[in-house]
Parts: C-alpha cells; sequence; structure tokens
C-alpha cells in the first residue's frame, strides 16, 4: 500500500478578494500619510478645505490601487508553487511600501522644503555695502528696492526665485561705505542659492552664496565679507560687497527707534507685491518692544502666559515720545495700549481692539479728514506717519488727547454709529463735545 498524497493548496478567489480588502486598507492609511506629507512639502493651501480635499482624494485612490494590488498580487502567487494567504499578504504590502517610498521619495526630492536649525526655519539676513567713492546713500536711489533669493540647478540656470525686503533706507555710513541690510526667509533646500541684491529693477548686484540649501549652524554668524580678490584674497573693493547670515525665524530682523524705544520686528515672510510709495516689500511681522534697553512688560502680561504679541506700533503726536501698540496677549482678547516716556514707562490701557483696528483721527479739518484715509504705510514697520500729528483719536468706546495722552472714556447709546465716510460736526471750543 502507498501513503495517500496530501492535496495541493489552494488560494481561492475569495481568499485573493480578502487580501484585496486588507491592501486597501493598508493603502488608504499610507497614501493618507504620504499626502499629509506632501501638504507641507509643497504647502498646499488650506483656503476652503483645499489641503483636506487633496489628502482625502489621494487616500481614496490609494485605496482604489491597494484593493487591484492586492487582487493581483494573490493570483500570481495562487499560480506559484507555494500558494497561500499569507504569501500573497505579504507581497501586496510590500509592492504597497515600495510604491508610497518610491512617491514619497521623489515628491520629497522634488519639492522646495525650507531648510531647519533645531526644528525651526530660517531667514537670511544680508548686509550690503558700497565703495568708498560712492557718496550718495543708496537711500536716494528711487524705485523698489528688494532681495531676490534664487535657486540654481546643475545645469546653471535659475529654476525658483522669491524676493524679500531691503531697507535701503536704513542705509548708514560705516567706515565710510554706505551700508544697508535686508532679509528673505530661506525656503528651499534644493539647488546652489543665488542672491541679487536690488536698489530697484536696473541698479542690482548678483552672487552665488557660498553655501548648500542646508547651511549649518555655523552660519548662524556673520560671514566674511564677500566677494573676495581671487582665492583667499581680500574683499572687492569695486562694486557691492556683502556679508550674510541665517537665523532662526523666531528671532528679531530688524529695529527702528523711536526716542527711548526700541522695535523690533520679528518677520515670517513679506508680501508679493509692494504697497504703493513704498522702498521695499511689506513684512509679515510681530514686534518685541523695550524701553531704556529693557523688555517692555504690558499690564496684561503674565508669568503663564508670557510676552504678549504685538501686531502692531505707531508713534503719537506729543511733548514727549509715546507709542500705540495692539497688545494680542495668549488666550485673551486684543487691546490697545499707550506707551509714555516719562521718569518711567507709563502704560495707559484702552478697551479691547480687535485684529487689524485702527483708531480714527478726530477733525474740523476737511483736508486732514481726507489724507487720513489714504493708503496707509507699510506694514511690518514702524508706522510714523499715520497719527504722527494728529491731536484727538477716536477708540470704540474712548477718545485720546495726545498733548496730554489723556484718555476720555464714553459710552456709545444702542441706537448710535459712526460713519467712517462722514466727517465730525465740529469739536466744540471747550472740547469737550
Amino acid at each position: 500500500m502507498t501513503a495517500e498524497q496530501p492535496a495541493p493548496r489552494r488560494l481561492t478567489w475569495l481568499t485573493s478578494f480578502f487580501v484585496g480588502v486588507l491592501t486597501a486598507v493598508v493603502a488608504l492609511f499610507v497614501a493618507g500619510l504620504v499626502a499629509s506629507l506632501a501638504v507641507d512639502w509643497y504647502r498646499i493651501s488650506s483656503f476652503e478645505g483645499g489641503s483636506g480635499y487633496f489628502v482625502v482624494f489621494v487616500a481614496l485612490g490609494g485605496m482604489i490601487a491597494g484593493f487591484l494590488v492586492g487582487i493581483v498580487t494573490a493570483r500570481i502567487v495562487a499560480a506559484g508553487a507555494q500558494p497561500g494567504f499569507l504569501r500573497a499578504q505579504g507581497f501586496a504590502l510590500l509592492v504597497v511600501g515600495g510604491v508610497a517610498l518610491t512617491i514619497g521619495g521623489v515628491a520629497r526630492l522634488l519639492a522646495d522644503v525650507p531648510p531647519t536649525i533645531d526644528g525651526e526655519e530660517l531667514m537670511l539676513v544680508v548686509e550690503a555695502r558700497w565703495p568708498a567713492n560712492q557718496r550718495e546713500s543708496p537711500a536716494t536711489v528711487p524705485g523698489l528696492a528688494y532681495l531676490e533669493l534664487g535657486s540654481v540647478n546643475t545645469s546653471h540656470v535659475q529654476r525658483l526665485s522669491k524676493r524679500g525686503a531691503f531697507w535701503k533706507e536704513d542705509a548708514r555710513l560705516v567706515d565710510g561705505r554706505w551700508t544697508a541690510t535686508g532679509a528673505i526667509p530661506l525656503y528651499t533646500s534644493r539647488g546652489t542659492p543665488s542672491l541679487d541684491i536690488a536698489l530697484n529693477d536696473s541698479v542690482h548686484a548678483g552672487f552665488i552664496l557660498p553655501f548648500s540649501g542646508s547651511p549649518s549652524k555655523k552660519a548662524m554668524a556673520w560671514s566674511e565679507w564677500l566677494p573676495r580678490e581671487g582665492r583667499g584674497g581680500p574683499p572687492r573693493d569695486t562694486g557691492v560687497n556683502y556679508r550674510y547670515k541665517v537665523q532662526k525665524i523666531s528671532e528679531p530682523v530688524r529695529t527702528e527707534t523711536f526716542g527711548p524705544f526700541a522695535i523690533s520686528a520679528i518677520i515670517g515672510g513679506f508680501s508679493y507685491e509692494a504697497a504703493p510709495q513704498t522702498t521695499t516689500l511689506d513684512a509679515d511681522a510681530t514686534f518685541r518692544l523695550a524701553f531704556h534697553g529693557q523688555p517692555v512688560r504690558f499690564a496684561s502680561d503674565s508669568v503663564a502666559a508670557g510676552t504678549p504679541r504685538v501686531d502692531m506700533v505707531a508713534a503719537l503726536a506729543g511733548t514727549q515720545p509715546a507709542l500705540l501698540a495692539l497688545v494680542a496677549p495668549e488666550g485673551a482678547a486684543a487691546h490697545c495700549s499707550i506707551l509714555i516716556d516719562g521718569d518711567t514707562l507709563r502704560e495707559v490701557r484702552i478697551g479691547e481692539c480687535s485684529q487689524g483696528f485702527v483708531p480714527e483721527e478726530i477733525t474740523n479739518d476737511n483736508a486732514r479728514f481726507l489724507a487720513a484715509r489714504a493708503p496707509k504705510v507699510p506694514r511690518g514697520r514702524l508706522d510714523r506717519q499715520t497719527w504722527s500729528t494728529a491731536t484727538w483719536l477716536l477708540f470704540p468706546n474712548d477718545v485720546l488727547d495726545t498733548r496730554t495722552m489723556t484718555l476720555h472714556h464714553f459710552m456709545a447709546t444702542a441706537d448710535a454709529s459712526i460713519v467712517p465716510a462722514v466727517p465730525p460736526l465740529g469739536i466744540s471750543p471747550d472740547e469737550r463735545s
């Protein structure tokens, strides 16, 4: 007698269907993960749910593809010498993982992902100086100044560029040479970085920056002055010289002074278009304030919340330096504060001010009233113009006399409203109504 041979294993269509279902579930989550990473890599906007729809559609596409991969792989295994559920499932998951790694890797390599240090994105700060024989300040050159940071590929072609600010109005003489500063976020690690320092579209100088797309912490110190005469020679004495450093994007970039106040701007980015009558691009900025070198502590500060964000700073008219600040404490409503120079810093807090709020000037002078509605000065810097000569400022429930920095509180009746296009009927001689 001969022993019976065991029946050969088989992989049925029903088992293949289950392989397809399980593979589809895994592919759904893997595709969703890759898509969510791509949202960050390619900065896909969340406006009207755009990034969310993108992740959902890619995940659903991955699920359908995973189901088909599972079915096809199972049938291929079924036709082989060792068919089996675990074998088919394992090969299907390997295919899904390989495809996801390939697509994700290529997407990451082609994406313009900003470099980071300690997990934080970076700002490139550039200082430019002109030859000693240039007598006129760069600030006298008309037109829009900017820094342009490009990415040059291996074919020496600039494939991408973005612009930042170059504050030529801050130009100062240092060792007999005009010097000014600009900044732009480092927006990509790809390619070789190029730099264009422009006083306008006609007056500019271009350079190739001597660092990789992912600078190290050594680049956080100022570089030497470049370009140099030959290899290792002195800085070139003709044309524009420059030096650079990188810094974390949470650190102040530019500091302005107003009397004893120092106003430091922490810049997240720059607008794509210049505001009318401006010399460079607007900055998306918040501010840190100091008084006689010490950080300003607002009445709203608390140890738990930390220093509140300041979204707007403006100079006020008056006999002593004073600033208007829009303060946004952590987890609390924004409010306006007046900071007044004296023997000590005095803060006059005004009621709640919504984001983007600006007070209205009260005046009987129709020309001044109309001028106050002209385009405002650029964002991202100390506003030295809008209220620098205003005597009376109207807030939601307060009127400020800038001559004495006195606040007059009032309560408007429920049926009263202010029409911004209509000037006041008049201010009484005793200035009480």
